[in-house]
């Protein structure tokens, strides 16, 4: 790339959004994060999608388009909010629009809404509590990058999936020292996979009209870190284990035990990707009884092994 006095300047773009010619890129996996956010909202049962991002942007267009796409899988429908190309529209303006206002409130519900990022998705919490419309009982949220404060000056706070930036910039500068020794980058840029979903309250909860089944997944989602089993879910929603296995299969697609392991799993995911804890620690705060149990479980979710995953993710 040129400079302003005409030399040539070795250059990494970090965003899938205005890429140039001949610069490599270095930016995350925009479809796997939709996938992430759409697998999450799926396991709630939300009967309703839709999306929400920018009028302009390669990475949000790109993550509607996943978004849509893992949820049609499932046999449903996404609604996207319809930019006014006439008249455009200001992402983040100081008025309200009332055509979000509008379809939000057109939306049918409950239903739950992916966001490019999560300003959108703030954004959408403020307007939602303008409207009268409840987080996450008639709207569920999630939007992207995991941005702390963002997420905990909502409220509810907001769910989100959280973004590698760490790794992304690593690998950037990696490929410019690269670069500055002569070698050629890949015409492909390297995608950087997100780490995983934050859940917070914005998508805390279970549109399951089974009762029964919304306790037992409630009660395993609050307590997979502590050492329960089978038995312990069924004295929080008591009924036969055999009827209650069988409307998890038909609900989930999954036993209740599969469904213990896969919370578990996803703490641990979370936890390899964002602390130093020892392995030991992992599977302990996890709820596996023993760092061979948390192995055997990872690997039969995720096809490699916790300490593969962790450096994957770094």
């Amino acid at each position: 790339m040129g400079s302003a006095d005409g030399r040539r300047v070795p250059t990494v773009a970090v965003s899938a959004n205005w890429i140039m010619k001949d610069v490599p890129a270095v930016y995350a996996d925009d479809t796997a994060i939709a996938r992430m956010a759409a697998e999450h909202l799926l396991d709630l049962r939300l009967p309703h999608f839709a999306s929400y991002g920018y009028p302009v942007g390669a990475h949000s267009a790109c993550r509607q388009d996943a978004f849509a796409a893992r949820v049609a899988e499932n046999g449903m429908v996404c609604e996207r909010y319809p930019w006014n190309v006439r008249r455009p529209e200001a992402a983040h303006a100081v008025r309200i629009s009332r055509r979000i206002i509008a379809w939000l409130r057109a939306l049918p519900k409950p239903v739950g809404i992916f966001a490019a990022n999560d300003h959108l998705a703030w954004e959408l919490s403020e307007i939602c509590h303008i409207c009268g419309l409840r987080v996450p009982d008639d709207v569920a949220l999630i939007g992207v990058d995991n941005d702390t404060m963002l997420c905990e000056l909502a409220w509810p706070p907001l769910s989100s999936v959280a973004m590698p930036a760490a790794r992304i910039g690593y690998e950037a500068a990696a490929l410019l020292d690269r670069m500055l020794d002569g070698e050629q980058p890949s015409r492909e840029p390297p995608l950087i996979a997100p780490i995983g979903v934050v859940a917070r309250q914005s998508t805390n909860i279970l549109a399951i009209a089974d009762a029964k089944v919304a306790t037992a997944v409630r009660f395993i989602r609050d307590h997979a870190h502590e050492p329960i089993d089978v038995r312990q879910v069924l004295r929080a929603a008591p009924v036969a284990r055999r009827t209650l296995e069988r409307r998890f299969q038909v609900l989930l697609g999954r036993s209740i035990r599969a469904q213990i392991e896969k919370v578990r799993i996803e703490t641990a995911q979370r936890l390899l990707a964002e602390t130093h804890m020892t392995m030991g620690d992992v599977a302990e705060v996890s709820g596996f009884a023993s760092l061979q149990r948390l192995f055997a479980a990872f690997r039969r979710a995720t096809g490699t092994t916790p300490a593969a995953w962790r450096r994957q993710r770094r």
